[in-house]
C-alpha cells in the first residue's frame, strides 16, 4: 500500500467530518488557498494544514513517508519531556488513526498555534541592540546547560527550529529526530541542517552530547553579531547565521573565522572552540558553560547531575522500546486513541497568558500565521525545506496545546530580501501581454515587498490588588487597546541565471518553480514571493534537461558532463551524480508521476532507467530510431514515450525489450513530449511548430494543430491536456486551447529565444525562460 501524498491528503481535508476522528478538528474548516484548496505547507516528513473549529486554529500533520517507529518515538518524547516540564517546549497529540484517505486510516499530529519569530529573523530584527543579543545568548548557555542535564539531544538546532516570543524567550520545535535516553541506540532520522552541524556527522550521532556543536555556532554567531552587526550582511545567505558548511570543512581559511578571532575575548574562545571542534571527532565539542573568560576550562561534573558520556559508560545501554502495535481501523463515530498532550509548567496561564504576550509584542515585523512544525533547513532525507519551500515569513507561529510541552516542530520559511552591492542591469523591458495575462515577476529583477507596521495603542484599567489571595484595592495596569497599521512597500534586486534557461518546471501545488540552466545552476523559486525557496545548487557543468518530482522536495536534471543529478532541495540537500552508463550525451530526463523512477537518453539511442531510491540502474531500452530528444513516463509509470531527432514516436513498456508501437509523425525533429496525467494520450511538439495528440494504446494520431507559425523551442501542456504553452525562437509563446484550437493569449516580453516554458496544473499560471538567462511569471486575469 503506498503512502498517502501531498494531493490525497488535500483532497480528503476538503471535507473535515468524514475524513478526521477528533472531535475538533471534524468540526472545523480548513484554510484554502487561492484555488478553494486546503493550503499545505509541505517540508521533509510532512504536509501540514490549518484547520479553524470554533475560536481555536489548530495545525494538522499529515505524514508523507511511513515511519515505522514514529508512535513509539513520539510515545517515549512525550513521556520524558512531560517528566521534565521544560518551559522550552511545545506540545503536541498524537492521534493514530487521525484522517482517513481513500477508505484508509493513518496518523496525524494535532497542535495549537502560537506567535514566535524564527531565531535568523529575530536577530536580523534586533541587529542594532547589541544588550539584546547579549541577553539572548545568555537565555541560550542556559538553555543548553538544561537540556545536557536532562539528558535531552534536539538533534536539529538550527534557526528554522528556534522561536522567539514576545517575551523574548526561546522555544525549541520540530522534535523529529529527537534523542531521549528511552530511545538509546535508535539512531535518527535525519543529520539536521548543514549549516549548523559537524561535518562528518552521521545518522548514528545520537545522544545528548550532539549538541554541543550547534549550540557553539548559535553562541558564536549571537555575540559575534553583538560586536559587529556588519558580518551579517557579509556572511548570512538566508538560510543560515554567519557560518556555512564550508566553514566547518575548513575551518582554518574560512573567512568568517579569521573575522572572529580579531574580536573580543569572548567571541575569539568561541571561534577558536569551534575551529577545534570542527577537527575533533563529532561531540567532543566543550559544553557552552566550559568556555568562560575567553578561554576553554574543564569542568568538574556536579554530583547530582554526571556529564552524559560519563552516565552512558557507567550505565548497561538499555534494549529499544518494544514495536507500536499493530493499528486497527475504527469507524469514524468511534473516539480515536490519542497521546495526551504533556502539561508544563510555564503554561499555567492557557489562553490568557498567551493573550497577553501578544499584547506584550510591539514588533517592526507583524507576525504572520504558519505552523511551527515544518522542518527547515534539515532534511529528511527529504524535506523539511522545503518543507519550508513556501515563502520565509516576516514572523513565524509555533503550534502549541494549552498545557503541553512536547513536540515535533519547525517553521516554513522563505528567502528574506538581502541588499545587493551591485545588481545587474535588466535584460528587457516587457511589454503588456494579450488578451490579460501578464508578467507577475521576472528574475533577475525586482521584488516588491509589503510591509505592515503594527503599532499598540496602549490604555491604562484598573485591577484588583492582591495579597496572599485577599482583595486589598485597585491598582492601575497598562493594557493594549488596538493596534495603528502602517503600510510600506519595498522593493530589492533579486539574482537569477546568467546563461540560457534550458528547463522549468511546477510542483504540483504550484508554490515552487524549479529552473535549470547553461550556467551550471538549478534554482527553485518561491513563485508567491518570486525570491528563490532555497540556495541553488551549483552543478559541475550546464543543465541540459530537468523534472520536478512530485510531492517531493527533489530536482532530477540531466547535464552536460554526462551525468543525471538529483537533488534534494529539502532539509538534507542531498546530491547524488549518476554517470551515464554508455558515457554518452545526455538530451533529456523525465520521473514517474509516483516519483520512483527516473529515466534519460540521448546521442546514444538508448533510454537508461533508474530507481530514485537508492539511485540503482533498473534497465534499459536499446537502439532508438534516432537520437533520443524527448521522454515522458505514462501515468501509470508502466511505459515511457520517446522523441527521436528523426520525427519518430516510440513507445516503451518495462519488461519488454523493444518498442510496443513505433510512428512517423511528419513533424521533422520531435522538441518536446507530454503525457498529460489526465488524459488519455501523448502529446508531442515538432520542431517545425505543429503539436500533435496521439492514442497511448497503439500510436494513432487524434488531433493536429498548429498554434503560431515558427520554429518551436519547447512545449508544455497542462494535467488534464486541456491547455498548451509552445515557447517559439521569435521570443514568443502562445497559449493554446487544445480542444478548439483556440488562441487564449500571446505571452511576448523576451528578447530572444524562448527556450523553456512550463504550465501549473490549474494552468492559471505560465514560466517561461529564455537565452539570455531570464525567467518570467505570468498570471491569468
Amino acid at each position: 500500500m503506498s503512502w498517502p501524498t501531498m494531493s490525497d491528503y488535500q483532497e480528503a481535508i476538503q471535507n473535515p467530518k468524514n475524513c478526521f476522528t477528533d472531535a475538533d478538528l471534524s468540526k472545523g474548516t480548513p484554510t484554502l488557498n487561492a484555488l478553494g484548496l486546503p493550503q499545505p505547507v509541505t517540508g521533509g516528513f510532512c504536509s501540514v494544514y490549518q484547520v479553524t473549529s470554533g475560536k481555536t486554529r489548530w495545525a494538522v500533520r499529515c505524514f508523507l513517508h511511513n515511519i515505522k517507529d514514529i508512535r513509539d518515538r513520539y510515545d517515549q518524547i512525550s513521556r520524558y519531556l512531560k517528566s521534565k516540564k521544560m518551559k522550552q517546549m511545545v506540545g503536541f497529540g498524537y492521534v493514530p488513526e487521525g484522517i482517513r484517505v481513500r477508505g484508509t486510516w493513518h496518523p496525524v499530529l494535532k497542535m495549537e498555534w502560537v506567535d514566535g519569530h524564527n531565531l535568523d529573523r529575530w536577530v536580523e530584527k534586533h541587529l542594532k541592540d547589541p544588550r539584546a543579543l547579549k541577553k539572548l545568548s545568555e537565555r541560550w548557555a542556559e538553555l543548553m546547560d538544561q537540556l545536557e542535564k536532562a539528558k535531552i539531544g534536539h538533534c536539529d538546532l538550527q534557526h528554522g527550529n528556534v522561536l522567539v516570543d514576545g517575551s523574548d524567550d526561546l522555544k525549541l520545535i520540530d522534535y523529529d529526530g529527537m534523542y531521549v535516553p528511552p530511545l538509546r541506540g535508535r539512531g535518527s532520522h535525519e543529520k539536521g541542517h548543514p549549516a549548523y552541524q559537524h561535518p562528518e556527522r552521521e545518522g548514528k550521532d545520537f545522544d545528548e552530547s550532539v549538541d554541543r556543536f550547534s549550540a557553539l555556532v548559535i553562541q558564536a554567531s549571537l555575540l559575534a553579531l553583538a560586536e559587529s552587526p556588519e558580518l551579517w550582511k557579509k556572511y548570512n545567505e538566508e538560510d543560515n547565521l554567519i557560518f556555512r558548511r564550508s566553514d566547518f570543512q575548513s575551518p582554518d581559511s574560512a573567512p568568517v573565522f579569521k573575522d572572529l578571532d580579531k574580536m573580543s575575548a569572548t567571541v575569539s574562545a568561541l571561534s577558536n572552540a569551534l575551529r577545534e571542534a570542527c577537527k575533533a571527532k563529532v561531540g567532543k565539542a566543550p559544553r557552552l558553560r566550559e568556555v568562560q573568560n575567553g578561554k576553554v576550562i574543564a569542568l568538574k561534573p556536579a554530583p547530582a547531575s554526571a556529564p552524559a558520556h560519563a552516565a552512558q559508560a557507567s550505565a548497561p545501554a538499555s534494549a529499544p522500546p518494544p514495536p507500536a502495535p499493530a493499528q486497527v481501523s475504527a469507524p469514524a463515530s468511534q473516539s480515536p486513541k490519542v497521546i495526551p498532550f504533556p502539561a508544563a509548567a510555564s503554561h499555567g496561564g492557557g489562553r490568557s497568558k498567551r493573550k497577553s504576550r501578544r499584547a506584550k509584542t510591539a514588533s517592526s515585523r507583524p507576525a504572520v500565521t504558519q505552523p511551527a512544525w515544518m522542518g527547515q533547513g534539515s532534511a529528511p532525507a527529504q524535506a523539511p525545506a522545503p518543507t519550508p519551500a513556501p515563502a520565509r515569513a516576516k514572523s513565524r507561529r509555533a503550534a502549541i496545546t494549552s498545557g503541553g510541552a512536547a513536540a515535533a516542530a519547525a517553521v516554513a520559511h522563505a528567502p528574506a530580501p538581502v541588499p545587493q552591492a551591485a545588481p545587474r542591469p535588466a535584460l528587457a523591458i516587457v511589454p503588456q501581454a494579450r488578451q490579460g495575462w501578464d508578467v507577475e515577476w521576472k528574475r533577475p529583477g525586482e521584488a516588491t515587498e509589503k510591509h505592515t507596521w503594527k503599532i499598540p495603542v496602549y490604555g491604562k484599567r484598573e485591577v484588583p490588588r492582591l495579597f496572599l489571595g485577599i482583595r486589598i484595592g485597585t491598582r492601575s495596569e497598562k493594557f493594549v487597546e488596538s493596534y495603528e497599521e502602517k503600510l510600506e512597500e519595498r522593493k530589492s534586486y533579486v539574482e537569477g541565471h546568467r546563461a540560457a534557461v534550458t528547463s522549468l518546471a511546477f510542483s504540483p501545488d504550484g508554490r515552487l518553480l524549479a529552473s535549470g540552466s547553461r550556467d551550471r545552476t538549478v534554482r527553485v523559486w518561491d513563485t508567491q514571493s518570486g525570491r528563490e525557496a532555497v540556495a541553488p545548487l551549483e552543478a559541475r557543468a550546464g543543465v541540459v534537461a530537468l523534472a520536478l518530482i512530485a510531492d517531493r522536495s527533489l530536482v532530477a536534471a540531466a547535464l552536460d558532463d554526462r551525468r543525471i543529478v538529483l537533488w534534494d532541495f529539502g532539509l538534507h540537500r542531498k546530491v547524488m551524480h549518476i554517470g551515464s552508463p554508455d558515457r554518452s550525451h545526455l538530451n533529456a530526463i523525465a520521473v514517474s508521476k509516483d516519483g520512483r523512477w527516473v529515466a534519460a537518453g540521448g546521442r546514444g539511442r538508448s533510454i537508461y532507467l533508474w530507481q530514485i531510491d537508492p539511485g540503482t540502474l533498473a534497465g534499459e531500452f536499446r537502439y532508438t530510431i534516432g537520437r533520443v530528444e524527448a521522454l515522458a513516463f505514462t501515468p501509470d509509470a508502466s511505459g515511457i514515450v520517446c522523441g527521436t531527432h528523426k520525427g519518430r514516436l516510440e513507445l516503451y513498456e518495462r519488461g519488454h525489450d523493444g518498442a510496443r508501437w513505433s510512428v512517423r509523425t511528419g513533424l521533422g525533429r520531435i522538441a518536446a513530449v507530454s503525457v498529460p496525467p489526465r488524459a488519455a494520450g501523448a502529446v508531442s511538439g515538432g520542431a517545425g511548430g505543429m503539436v500533435a495528440y496521439w492514442d497511448l494504446k497503439d500510436g494513432s494520431e487524434k488531433q493536429r494543430i498548429l498554434p503560431m507559425r515558427g520554429r518551436m523551442t519547447t512545449l508544455a501542456v497542462t494535467p488534464d491536456a486541456a491547455m498548451l504553452l509552445v515557447g517559439l525562437t521569435s521570443g514568443k509563446a502562445c497559449l493554446t486551447e487544445r480542444a478548439t484550437d483556440r488562441e487564449v493569449a500571446v505571452l511576448d516580453g523576451h528578447p530572444g529565444p524562448v527556450t523553456a516554458a512550463a504550465l501549473s496544473s490549474t494552468g492559471k499560471h505560465a514560466a517561461t525562460g529564455a537565452a539570455d538567462g531570464s525567467v518570467r511569471l505570468w498570471v491569468a486575469p
